[in-house]
Parts: structure tokens; C-alpha cells; sequence
């Protein structure tokens, strides 16, 4: 058995008490990658695992290395190869066409190459059918469309011969061809021996044994007899037929002039006890139809028809507005805003005679007016005008202008017009 010759107790010198300690061996402290991003250290104390693995389990193709260590792994990306620009064709297999393939001859082969040598497919297609039209390329982002419109003369046309036959819808998907027969004014029934449909289509006969010899005819009436059938009508009446307005009400005849039914479609609302009411025109405006009849009527929205007014924007070169009458009166005018003009004297108050270059027209005729003169304002304020003759009822155009070239009124104002009496 080997003996263990290491000293572990202390050693009793002469000169004293001294440990003695086995030496230890000194490391260098280093630090070694490890695959996929972790490291091994030795800091001269102790041994030490840093980092953490970040890449899942699986296959990779792709590895990148730094400082000779791996530290990370993908996927090997697809291999792709781009061909250069115009790559000219292979060399032909034989023969002496320019390209290796050969197009297949036959007139349902689509394919043909371009001027570059490039193979490629078109379709080629005829127009010549009249309303035939065809467009796009048969591909997916451009497909072939084909419409047609057929010329007038290959189109289907549908006539009704008589008015009992009507004809309607223009022939296509959307409105087709809807033929029918208007229904008979006798109405379904029997009548005599015989039946007839809504259409007056005779269905069925049944013999009559009426026994009679003879049918007279009286006033308004026909009368047939034809062996023991007699046939009794009244006689067709011109223009009768149809639906009348008589006043208030629709009024509907028949072909032989007799009222089958009326509906009332114009009405007022009135009192209980009332039979009639009365509407003033200057109130209310009133409805007619063609027949003369009243339809309708609106309250009108009071307006003050006696008095006139307009107000007017700086900047423009004449002032004037429009109006109508319903009476005859004399005018008062009044034009309330500032016109440059020389005072006729110091210490002047009240009306004075408008100078030139205005002027006041009705009706593009000239008006003697009044013009109120200010200090304060070195010019004129107001300008007033009271007719002497008097007017009818009408339109009218009251005009305040100035013949200066190139005049401008500078200030805002309001022209006001308003139906006066005058005094003995």
C-alpha cells in the first residue's frame, strides 16, 4: 500500500512555531468562447459559465464565426439566379433556324417569336361581324371581352295589329316583349246562349229557346233578332268613353254614354252648417285646373305694399331699385346717405335744390328733388323727392345718378319709397 508522504501537521522548529503550507499553482485568468454566443472565464479565482443559449433546436446551413467562435446559425436562403438583361438564346440544337426551338407549324399554334428572337403568345381574333367588338389580350390582367350589338336590322320587332292587342317592353333581358289583350268593357258572363271572358273571347254557346217573334226597338235602343235569338244593346255613343271631370269630380262613362262610377277629387275644408266660402284673391293665390275649376289654394304672406325700401353698398356708380304698385299714389323718395357736394352758402339749414351732376329719374324720367345739406359732413345728407303727378299702379325704377365720369358712391345708403296723398 502506498504511503502518503504529504506533511498536513505543523513542524516544531528551535527557532519557533512556523506553518508550513503546501505551495499552490498560479493560473493565468483567461476567457474561451463557446458555440452559439456563451464563454468560458477563469478569473484566477474560479471557473465560470457566462452567457445563454439563443438559437432553437433544428438544422441550419448558415453559421457566422467571430474571433474564431461560432456565434450564430440559419437557415440556408434559397439559391436565385437572375439572368442579364437581353440573354441572348441558346445555340440551336440543328438545323438552321435562329433559336433553339422550333415552332410547330399548324394554324392553332399561338406562339411566335418577336423581332428580338423572343418567344411569346398572342391571340389573334377577326372583327369583321357588324356590331361584333372584341378587346383585351386573354389574359388574366387583361381578359377578352366580347360584346355585340345587333344592327337595327337584325333585331326582333313586335306589332300589334288592332288596339285590342297592345305590345309592350323593348325586347331585351331586362324589358322583354309583354303582348297582351285589353280586357272587354261588357265584363266576364253569359249573355244569352253565350259566355264570354274578361278579353269579350266568346267560351262557350248554349241554345236559347225564347219563343219570341218579334223585338221593337225604342228610343236609344238597338234591337237584332236573328231566328229566336234577339240581341238587345245601345247604340255605340262617339267620344264617350273614358273618365270626365265635372267640377269637383271625376266622372267615369261608357262606350254607350252611361256614368259607371264618379269620384269626388277636389274639396275645401268647411263648417258643418257652411255650403260655401269665399276667397279674396289679394290674400290668397288661387289654383285653377284646365277646366276652370278651383284646386288649390295658398295664403299669400303679408307685405307692406305701400312702402319701399333697398339698401345699398359702398363702391357702386348709381343707385337704384325696382317696385310695384297695386294702387295709384303720389311717390315720396328719400335717399338717406353722404354725396360730395359745395355748400350754396354759410350757415345754411333745410332743403335746397339738388345740384348738378345729380339727378332723380321714375321711369328714366327726370324729377325735380331736395338735397339736405351738412357742415359736419361738407356735403349733402338726404336727398328727398315728393311727385307732383300721381301714379297708377305698376312697375316702377327710381334712379339717384351723377353724369360725372367715372363717379363713384363712396358710402353705404338706403332708398326708400313710399305711396302718399297729397293736399289741395
Amino acid at each position: 500500500m502506498a504511503t502518503n508522504r504529504c506533511r498536513t501537521t505543523l513542524k516544531r522548529l528551535d527557532c519557533g512555531n512556523i506553518v508550513e503550507t503546501q505551495a499552490k499553482n498560479t493560473y493565468e485568468p483567461f476567457s474561451v468562447c463557446l458555440p452559439f454566443g456563451r464563454r468560458l472565464v477563469w478569473d484566477g479565482q474560479g471557473l465560470r459559465l457566462q452567457g445563454r443559449i439563443t438559437t432553437t433546436d433544428g438544422k441550419y446551413g448558415l453559421f457566422t464565426v467571430e474571433n474564431g467562435c461560432i456565434t450564430s446559425a440559419e437557415e440556408q436562403p434559397a439559391c436565385e439566379y437572375t439572368a442579364q438583361p437581353c440573354t441572348p438564346a441558346a445555340t440551336p440544337c440543328g438545323g438552321d433556324g435562329t433559336s433553339s426551338i422550333s415552332l410547330q407549324p399548324g394554324p392553332d399554334n399561338i406562339l411566335n417569336f418577336d423581332a428580338s428572337g423572343r418567344l411569346g403568345g398572342q391571340i389573334k381574333y377577326s372583327t369583321n361581324t357588324e356590331g361584333l367588338t372584341i378587346s383585351g389580350y386573354g389574359t388574366t390582367s387583361s381578359p377578352l371581352v366580347i360584346d355585340y350589338t345587333p344592327s337595327a336590322a337584325a333585331k326582333t320587332y313586335v306589332q300589334g295589329t288592332t288596339s285590342a292587342v297592345t305590345v309592350t317592353g323593348d325586347g331585351t333581358a331586362t324589358s322583354p316583349y309583354a303582348i297582351a289583350h285589353i280586357e272587354s268593357a261588357l265584363g266576364a258572363g253569359t249573355y244569352g246562349g253565350f259566355t264570354i271572358d274578361s278579353f269579350g273571347h266568346v267560351t262557350g254557346y248554349e241554345e236559347q229557346d225564347l219563343g219570341l217573334t218579334k223585338v221593337q226597338a225604342g228610343i236609344g235602343i238597338n234591337a237584332t233578332q236573328n231566328g229566336t235569338i234577339a240581341t238587345v244593346s245601345l247604340p255605340a255613343q262617339s267620344d264617350t268613353y273614358g273618365t270626365r271631370q265635372l267640377g269637383g269630380f271625376n266622372v267615369s262613362v261608357d262606350g254607350q254614354g252611361i256614368v259607371t262610377g264618379f269620384t269626388q277629387v277636389i274639396g275645401f275644408p268647411l263648417d258643418d252648417e257652411a255650403t260655401s266660402f269665399t276667397l279674396n284673391p289679394e290674400y290668397n293665390d288661387l289654383e285653377f285646373n284646365a277646366f276652370g275649376s278651383l284646386v288649390a289654394y295658398n295664403p299669400k304672406t303679408p307685405v307692406a305694399k305701400d312702402h319701399f325700401i333697398e339698401v345699398f353698398d359702398p363702391g357702386r356708380t348709381s343707385t337704384s331699385f325696382t317696385f310695384t304698385t297695386t294702387k295709384s299714389a303720389h311717390f315720396k323718395i328719400t335717399y338717406r346717405g353722404r354725396l360730395p357736394a359745395n355748400s350754396p352758402g354759410s350757415n345754411i339749414f333745410g332743403y335746397y335744390a339738388l345740384p348738378a351732376p345729380y339727378s332723380v329719374t321714375i321711369n328714366n324720367k327726370r324729377i325735380s328733388a331736395q338735397a339736405l345739406y351738412s357742415s359736419a359732413h361738407s356735403g349733402i345728407i338726404e336727398v328727398v323727392v315728393v311727385s307732383d303727378a300721381m301714379y297708377s299702379a305698376g312697375a316702377y325704377t327710381v334712379v339717384l345718378s351723377s353724369s360725372q365720369d367715372d363717379f363713384t358712391f363712396t358710402d353705404g345708403a338706403t332708398l326708400e319709397v313710399e305711396l302718399v296723398a297729397r293736399g289741395d
